[in-house]
Formats: structure tokens, sequence, C-alpha cells
């Protein structure tokens, strides 16, 4: 699907498995968000380490959106400690951080 690079200068992949197989069948609400999925990667307003996995990064960014009821969209992505490339496991509508652990990383 793609291939881009995050703040940090982590390529970040989103493969068409990962998209067909989970994103678009358990969070239907994603289908035509494929934009706000790599812009949320590109353009983060906020990083966390996961509250479960030191190696799945939770990526925040700030979409009020009534259809999706939310206020921000989230991107999981696996990368392991000290490598600078990751994959994406999930994307879908949060309505704030709660799911973070960790800040990593904050939006100037």
């Amino acid at each position: 699907m793609f291939r881009i690079t995050d703040p940090q200068g982590n390529s970040i992949t989103l493969t068409a498995d990962c998209w067909e197989n989970h994103i678009c069948i358990v969070h239907t609400e994603m289908r035509s968000r494929l934009a706000e999925i790599r812009e949320t990667i590109t353009a983060p307003d906020f990083i966390h380490t996961s509250k479960s996995s030191d190696q799945t990064h939770l990526y925040f960014r700030e979409y009020v959106d009534p259809i999706l009821k939310c206020q921000y969209i989230l991107v999981a992505v696996q990368r392991r400690a000290n490598q600078k490339r990751g994959f994406v496991q999930s994307a879908y509508p949060v309505k704030g951080l709660s799911k973070g652990g960790e800040l990593e990383w904050k939006k100037p």
C-alpha cells in the first residue's frame, strides 16, 4: 500500500494484507480514510509507546469528526527498539489518548 517516513526518521510500511484483511474488515469506518492514516504517520500530534508492548508505537493525530465520533485517529505501528523501520498493525478512531503509554514524541 505505502512506505513513508515518520517525524523521527523511521520508515513505516502499510501492507496490502494489513489494509485489506484487518483494517478494512475489523475497522470498517476506516475504509475511506487511507489518506488520514498516512497523514497520522507522517504528521502525528503525538507518538506514545503502547502500555502493553514496548515494540508497539501509537501515532495519534487530531481529527474531530462527527461521523467517526472521535477526536483522534490512532495508528498502531510495530517497530523493534533500535530499528528504523516498522509496520502498521492497525488504525482506528479514538476519543482520547488513554490508550497511549509513555510519551515518545510530541509535535513541536
